[in-house]
């Protein structure tokens, strides 16, 4: 059987107990694409030990799962999920920036520095290293804004002439 490109139908996936199929890559890249196949939905085809999740597939890379799909005569490539820790990343260096909050700084910064290694570690799978860095930024920004201002607070009252230790 061969695995490359072409109509030959070769998937199967699982909807609401019942088992559909076979479909062929460019059906099988259009039903991912409506998400009508999502990253928990059970699949197989010919070559595959046991059905696993669409997620699993990805992770294995060694399937032949389809990664972009033709419609209207274009071929258009399927992007990669963008990891939620790295959009987490981001909304809170925005929001510490914006409201200088240390409380959402440090989550910016644990969250992005996990997305990076989430994206390191998912070889092409994951995307939004760019949000990932972003709130890097932000949070590390915000910490070190809210440590000069502490530091400068303390200095003011320490040398304040009506301070008395």
């Amino acid at each position: 059987m061969s695995y490359g490109g072409g109509t030959q139908k070769r998937w199967y996936f699982a909807e609401f107990g019942q088992q559909i199929g076979p479909v062929d890559d460019v059906e099988f890249s259009q039903l991912m694409m409506s998400q009508r196949v999502g990253p928990m939905t059970m699949i197989w085809r010919d070559g595959m030990p046991n059905w696993m999740t669409l997620t699993q597939v990805r992770n294995a890379g060694v399937y032949g799962l389809p990664n972009s799909y033709t419609l209207g005569g274009g071929v258009y490539t399927m992007a990669p999920p963008t990891s939620g820790l790295a959009i987490t990343s981001l909304v809170c260096g925005i929001l510490g920036l914006i409201a200088c909050f240390i409380f959402t700084a440090i989550p910016a910064v644990v969250c992005g520095h996990m997305a990076m290694s989430q994206i390191k570690n998912s070889n092409g799978m994951t995307s939004g290293k760019g949000m990932a860095i972003a709130g890097l930024i932000m949070g590390y920004l915000v910490v070190a804004i809210t440590l000069v201002w502490l530091l400068m607070f303390v200095g003011m009252v320490a040398f304040s002439p009506s301070f008395s230790p």
